[in-house]
């Protein structure tokens, strides 16, 4: 296990930003003397600079657009994240949700997930053909669609995306969404045929996450990790890039050529804050428009006679990871003692303030593939002990468990975060110290915790995952799905479990010849038993979350497999 290091407080709101928390309290506006000037913004030649900055950064100042733009006409919408910026502009590379809600607006899929539903629905493509066997899809993509810089969008550029993924040139979690697809062929400029080496019902689902990138700027790139388009992108979507100033402002305007009709709103801002209370502070004055809300801030939002609430279950979990490779946590006990040790019902009482309901796996109930009999872990500490003890874990000097010397001692990693994951892991720290496990908390910025957790150098860490409208968790469970730091792969099974009966369900629930839900049904209460029985994760919960937002903001429609900005082009601003 990883060495002790100083108990620092850490939280991460899931909302519809699983990647934002808070950290502490900004400095006082302006530059402090002795930091150094921010980057110059990264800015699209062709397009207008963004507005003036609100509010200086709180750790170096911007830098400020060399021209302040016209009043946006149709209004603008500033959305604001806590505790991180965005990471990177290319679809195919994001891995959080801060990066998504811009490059979701900047590129677009050949299908996306139904908001209400949940099932797949035309974007660009706009219907598709399925062969008897399954093995080949035919796309019918959209007339007229182009690019940003006024490039026609057609089905090279899908052909490209798609075979991208399979070659050297990328390292991305994104591959996965294109293993199994034998071969790519455009059948005319709106006509894209995908064949399949096998049924593989997850299929359209994968392309929801796939903007389509344009081939005649990236056509030539030898590496697109490291390709200027990742700073300086060009969609097809309703939004297009105007600049990027890191760590305070991201500016979109509205791209009037879309073919979905002309945006409702002129800008969109992507503004990260360091802390809640400025958050709340530019919600309150309008300098911020919308925002996602902590369960104790909604009290007072609902006071704010400019704010409206609105509230939704999201599409994701809150959980505790444990790495299953490492001493101790190797063992199941040890695993589902931890899980007993943690009373879920009393922290969703207290620190959620009821705004979450408890989670058996990583499938919500809101899914046609739910299995309520899944097996869970109720708040039982006397069990726990009766499980360490039984595994070999005696109590030691200072009431701590140890086998063979060597204490049962873990650190719990997470982001610079907000208070209700900060709350999890200070709860979660005593209630392990309960039954004589110790523990340390460590607190480190979101990108500096993914990349540490890429590299499998910890012990437990607090995240969130969004889950697809299909059931398919292949990706989290299957062995071939671990990060490996040898080569640099990426992959989202970081605790580390699978067991071959698991794998070989994995791979049956996600090849059912014709895909018929009843089989696929079936396979998957079998595997989210036998992931709870393995205890990799103590799923937590899943948040119900509540958005802040300025009422002069309209249109909004906040959905569980969409989240909130999923329409953004719809809104209005009312004078």
């Amino acid at each position: 296990m990883t060495s002790a290091v100083p108990p620092f407080l850490a939280a991460l709101p899931l909302a519809f930003v699983l990647a934002c928390g808070p950290t502490a309290p900004s400095a006082p506006s302006g530059p402090a003397p002795t930091s150094p000037p921010a980057a110059q913004p990264t800015a699209a030649p062709t397009t207008a600079p963004a507005a003036k900055p609100t509010a200086a950064p709180t750790a170096a100042p911007a830098a400020k657009p060399t021209t302040a733009p016209a009043p946006a006409q149709r209004g603008q919408v500033v959305y604001s994240v806590v505790g991180t910026d965005v990471r990177i502009l290319n679809p195919i590379l994001q891995s959080d949700t801060v990066s998504g809600a811009i490059t979701e607006r900047l590129f677009e899929p050949l299908l996306n997930e139904d908001p209400k539903t949940g099932a797949p629905m035309p974007v660009l493509a706009e219907s598709w053909d399925v062969s008897p066997d399954s093995l080949v899809y035919t796309f019918h993509l959209r007339d007229g669609v182009r690019f940003h810089d006024g490039h026609p969008l057609t089905a090279e550029d899908a052909k490209f995306t798609l075979d991208v993924l399979k070659t050297d040139k990328v390292k991305t979690t994104r591959t996965s969404n294109v293993e199994h697809v034998k071969d790519t062929e455009v059948v005319d400029p709106r006509t894209l045929r995908v064949t399949l080496t096998e049924p593989y019902c997850p299929f359209l689902d994968d392309l929801t996450s796939l903007g389509i990138l344009p081939k005649h700027v990236l056509g030539n790139s030898a590496n697109l990790n490291e390709d200027p388009f990742n700073l300086k992108p060009i969609g097809s979507g309703p939004f297009q890039f105007v600049e990027w100033v890191k760590d305070d402002h991201i500016t979109l305007k509205a791209n009037d050529d879309y073919w979905g009709g002309k945006p409702g709103i002129e800008r969109f801002i992507l503004k990260p804050l360091k802390d809640r209370a400025a958050q709340m502070a530019q919600l309150k004055t309008g300098e911020v428009d919308l925002a996602t809300l902590e369960p104790a801030e909604i009290a007072e939002a609902q006071g704010q006679s400019n704010l409206q609430i609105l509230k939704y279950f999201a599409a994701g979990v809150t959980y505790l990871a444990y790495n299953n490779r490492l001493p101790g946590l190797d063992e199941v006990q040890v695993r589902q003692a931890l899980n007993h040790a943690v009373d879920r019902p009393q922290l969703i009482k207290d620190v959620l303030l009821g705004e979450a309901r408890p989670m058996a796996s990583d499938i919500p109930p809101d899914s046609w593939a739910y299995n309520p009999n899944t097996p869970d872990y109720e708040f039982n500490p006397d069990k726990a002990r009766q499980m360490l003890d039984a595994a070999g874990w005696a109590v030691g000097a200072g009431g701590i468990r140890q086998k063979n010397g060597t204490p049962l001692k873990v650190t719990m990693t997470t982001n610079s975060g907000a208070k209700v994951r900060e709350a999890v892991v200070t709860i979660a720290q005593q209630q392990f110290k309960d039954i004589g496990v110790d523990s340390d908390i460590q607190l480190q910025d979101f990108a500096s915790m993914i990349n540490r957790i890429n590299k499998l150098d910890f012990d437990i860490f607090v995240s969130g995952f969004v889950f697809g409208a299909d059931p398919d968790n292949y990706g989290l469970w299957h062995s071939s799905r671990q990060p490996d730091p040898a080569t640099g792969k990426e992959g989202f099974n970081r605790a580390g479990f699978s067991t071959p009966e698991l794998d070989a369900a994995l791979v049956q629930a996600r090849t059912v010849p014709g895909c018929g839900q009843a089989a696929r049904k079936e396979l998957y209460a079998q595997i989210q038993t036998m992931v709870a029985q393995g205890a990799p994760w103590n799923f937590l919960f899943q948040e119900r979350t509540s958005i802040a937002a300025n009422k002069k903001l309209q249109g909004l429609d906040p959905s569980t497999w969409r989240r909130v900005l999923w329409n953004a082009e719809k809104w209005t601003v009312q004078p």
